[in-house]
Formats: C-alpha cells, sequence, structure tokens
C-alpha cells in the first residue's frame, strides 16, 4: 500500500528518536523503498545538512536515523576541542569531517574518490564550512601514483587500493609526514579500506612526536590481508610508537559486499592517560 508524506516523516521521526537495532534496521530497508528518494538533502541529529543518495548504505543510515556510526562519534566529540586540529582519512561524504568541524578549528579531510570527492565538496558548501581543508589525495608510506578500485553504488566509500572489479583510475599518493609535517594535530580518524597500514607507516613523524595524536581507525581483518599486511601488524606498528589501544566499538559482521563476510571494529590508540575519556 503506498504510504504518503506526512507517514513517512512521521516513521522517520521514529527510526531518528530511538536506538537502531536490527530490528529496525529492516524496518527502515523497507521503509526506504518507499520514499522514492535516491539523492535528497537531510539534516543530521547535529543538526549539519548533508546531500546524500540513499542508494548507498552510509548514507541510507544517515537519512533514516540522523547520524552514522555513534561509537566514532562519541570519541570524536569527547576529544575535539575549539582550538584541537582534526584530520579524517577517508573522509567519504564528509560525515565526521562536518561533525569535528562544529567543534574544532580546523578540518583536513583527505579523499581521493572522485564521487565520494564531489559531495564531500557539496556537504561543506551547504553548510558554509570555511574550516574544512580537502585534499583530494590518497595516503601511503611513499609518493607514487595507484590504481584505485571503485565500488558499487551501495557502497560508494568501499573503494580503494584493493583490486576489484569495477571501474578503476589513477590516484596520487602521498604521505602524511609530508603532508602535515609541522602540523599540530590532537586526532586522527582513518578509514581507508585496507590500506591503514601503510598510511600509518606513512605517519611515522607524526606519530613520533610529543605531541602526538590520537588515532581513531578501523580494523578489518580482510581488508588489511588484501593489501599485504594484517591487524597485528597494525597494532604492532602503534605499539612501536608508544601508543596503548582500546576497542571502542562492538566487533560486527560486514556485509556491504557480495564477498564473503568479514568482522570489524573500530579502536582508538592513544598516549599516556588520554585513553580514560
Amino acid at each position: 500500500m503506498p504510504i504518503n508524506n506526512i507517514g513517512v516523516n512521521l516513521l522517520l521521526l521514529y527510526m531518528r528518536r530511538f536506538p537502531l537495532e536490527a530490528g529496525k534496521w529492516r524496518f527502515s530497508q523497507w521503509l526506504n523503498e518507499r520514499t522514492h528518494k535516491i539523492e535528497t538533502v537531510a539534516r543530521t541529529s547535529y543538526g549539519f545538512l548533508m546531500h546524500l543518495n540513499t542508494r548507498d548504505f552510509i548514507q541510507h543510515t544517515i537519512f533514516v536515523t540522523g547520524r552514522w556510526d555513534d561509537d566514532v562519534g562519541r570519541v570524536i566529540l569527547s576529544r575535539l576541542k575549539t582550538d584541537d586540529v582534526f584530520v579524517d582519512i577517508g573522509a567519504n561524504v564528509g560525515y565526521f569531517s562536518l561533525l569535528a568541524s562544529q567543534i574544532c578549528s580546523k578540518v583536513i579531510s583527505f579523499e581521493p574518490n572522485p564521487t565520494c570527492l564531489a559531495q564531500l565538496n557539496r556537504n561543506i558548501e551547504i553548510n558554509n564550512r570555511q574550516n574544512i581543508d580537502v585534499r583530494p589525495v590518497g595516503l601511503a608510506d611513499k609518493r607514487g601514483i595507484a590504481e584505485f578500485h571503485v565500488a558499487n553504488a551501495s557502497n560508494i566509500g568501499g573503494g580503494s587500493l584493493r583490486e576489484g572489479s569495477g571501474e578503476k583510475f589513477s590516484v596520487h599518493l602521498d604521505t602524511l609526514d609530508s603532508q602535515l609535517s609541522a602540523q599540530p594535530i590532537r586526532l586522527i580518524k582513518i578509514d581507508i579500506e585496507g590500506a591503514e597500514v601503510l598510511a600509518l607507516k606513512g605517519a611515522s613523524a607524526i606519530l613520533s612526536r610529543p605531541d602526538a595524536p590520537d588515532v581513531i581507525c578501523e580494523i578489518s581483518e580482510n581488508t588489511l590481508q588484501q593489501l599485504g599486511s594484517s591487524k597485528e601488524e597494525l597494532f604492532r606498528l602503534m605499539s612501536s610508537h608508544g601508543y596503548k589501544n582500546k576497542i571502542i566499538s562492538p566487533i560486527r559482521k560486514s556485509n556491504l559486499t557480495d564477498e564473503v563476510p568479514f568482522f570489524q571494529y573500530d579502536a582508538l590508540f592513544y598516549k599516556d592517560g588520554a585513553g580514560q575519556n
């Protein structure tokens, strides 16, 4: 039975007011099929606007619930202050960059995927954010050029340096040390589909300095292995720079691709007593 705009708005209000549980996720999929809005503008729970394409898993979740990945969001909100700098590696369409930009003085967003990049810039523009510096380069352990493989429309942020069956194009790679050698940084968020170890190796000077930033990192054994590393290597690397760690999200099963399902989670790397918040 068709559902009118008032009904849709009431259901969206319900979805945003209460936690997103497993049963409600199935409900949200049903709701999404009936909105018939593939591209829309929505206001998040934190007040900023976003251009969204609801075919994409992340953007669909933001459209329905007003937010994305609360475990990471809470750490960002608890750690950043007015004069801080936040670095978003794998900024996607800009949710965490926009969230952080409401608090801190400067956000530096790295996103080489042209589809995500175009939407990221639109989302910055619609919110008139002057404190977000977008850099369309990939981060790795050395400078160069690499093939970037585009993911399907249901997970546009899944594009990566890993081999894929979709469209591919060349991207410029650089190191974080080269990009931000003299920049004080309070917090880094990194989620780049298995290239996390490569990017962190290229940030050794930043991670070793006295004012080293905290790092939020998505850990996915499957994607790390596809680029020749592992979660053990990632944890050893961060430990070698003096970092401790704690898991900040439930271990979750990924079903965003047609590949064999895998498990992933988010970890916070910190020094001294910084992990208490």
